[in-house]
């Protein structure tokens, strides 16, 4: 059980981060995006690459505790809790994210969405419809 809470909070911490970064991303002004669904729908396969490499990661962490430290220059070992495997899930796709575009590997960039086209058969004609003229009506001057 306590291997299933490591890995539930880790996948929180990362499901977490992907999902911030989804509703940043569809709020920006630079695309075309109207929703998180539709920025999941053009980046799912960096999404899941990227927490493929992160599961990886927590994998190693969880096998050998210490050589996180090491790896980082500290002869401290990062305790492996519930707690930090969240913080884990969210820092190991934000970090990979940010190395990815740094070096290029992972491309996450958003297209600008073209506005949708109108049939052929109304673009022939004005895009606003005319207005009928109007008559207003005249009060007879006494």
């Amino acid at each position: 059980m306590p291997r299933l809470a490591l890995w539930l909070m880790f996948l929180a911490g990362w499901s977490i981060h992907a999902l911030l970064q989804a509703k940043a991303s569809a709020a920006s002004k630079s695309n075309g995006l109207h929703s998180t669904r539709e920025w999941f729908v053009l980046s799912w396969h960096i999404v899941l690459a990227r927490g493929f490499l992160a599961a990886i990661a927590m994998k190693l962490w969880c096998e050998a505790p210490a050589l996180l430290g090491s790896a980082l220059g500290v002869a401290l070992a990062a305790p492996l809790t519930p707690a930090t495997a969240g913080i884990f899930g969210y820092t190991a796709d934000s970090v990979i994210d940010k190395l990815g575009c740094t070096f290029g590997i992972i491309k996450l960039e958003i297209p600008k969405l073209a506005p949708p086209t109108a049939p052929d058969s109304v673009s022939n004609g004005p895009l606003v419809p005319a207005l009928a003229a109007a008559t207003l009506p005249v009060r007879p001057v006494i």
